[in-house]
């Protein structure tokens, strides 16, 4: 009968449901967080690098009861020093790096946790004052994410945003496929019913859109 989310924050003053169901803590601890594990494993054996979206809910996750609003949630505590030696061993076992998803309301000492086993943070250039030089080495470097509008459609020199993530002090920098192909279309918006959420296919090949970033940069 509950639903995971986010609070009212400066990014959505609703709040979100997701309309998840949350893993219940001590079921998920009896069991030997074995279906977090499955899925870490699953993930980790297609790539290089594993993401984990909301890794906040690591450590606490906003639980939402069925037919309320998301401001009448509450915070649920999560065991988060195991969670987080799960993730190092899976990241140990499949040669992998891990980088969290720490935008939102993030509570103190999550981005002290997340560094201290080598898991990286995110660095959003809008959300940021500090220029990219400065940012930590441990963080990926980003100009947007799935959940905001395309550097396009803010009206933003596309080339010259990504020149600017060349130079971040950051240990990875991504780009996002939109921007490259100057889409305006937003991946995802978040608490929306829209049938197009996650479902835009890219108008090129995967090839094509290699070709064209080398061109761009």
């Amino acid at each position: 009968g509950m639903h995971i989310g986010a609070p009212p924050d400066e990014f959505n003053q609703a709040g979100q449901d997701w309309g998840l169901p949350p893993f219940v803590p001590d079921r998920l601890s009896a069991v030997g967080y074995r279906p977090i594990a499955v899925a870490l494993e699953a993930a980790a054996a297609h790539g290089i690098g594993l993401r984990i979206d909301h890794v906040m809910g690591l450590f606490r996750l906003y639980w939402i009861p069925d037919g309320a609003s998301p401001e009448d949630g509450v915070y649920v505590r999560y065991p988060a020093a195991e969670l987080l030696d799960l993730v190092a061993s899976v990241s140990q076992r499949n040669g992998v790096f891990v980088i969290g998803e720490d935008l939102g309301t993030v509570e103190p000492g999550v981005r002290e946790a997340l560094a201290a086993r080598g898991i990286l943070s995110y660095k959003v250039m809008r959300f940021e004052t500090d220029p990219p030089p400065a940012w930590p080495r441990l963080s990926l470097a980003a100009a947007t994410t799935h959940d905001l509008a395309t550097t396009v459609a803010s009206r933003a020199n596309v080339t010259g945003v990504h020149a600017r993530l060349r130079a971040a002090a950051s240990v990875l920098v991504s780009f996002t496929a939109e921007d490259v192909l100057e889409m305006a279309a937003q991946p995802n918006k978040p608490g929306s019913d829209d049938p197009w959420n996650w479902s835009r296919r890219l108008p090129v090949s995967v090839a094509e859109l290699a070709q064209r970033y080398r061109d761009s940069t």
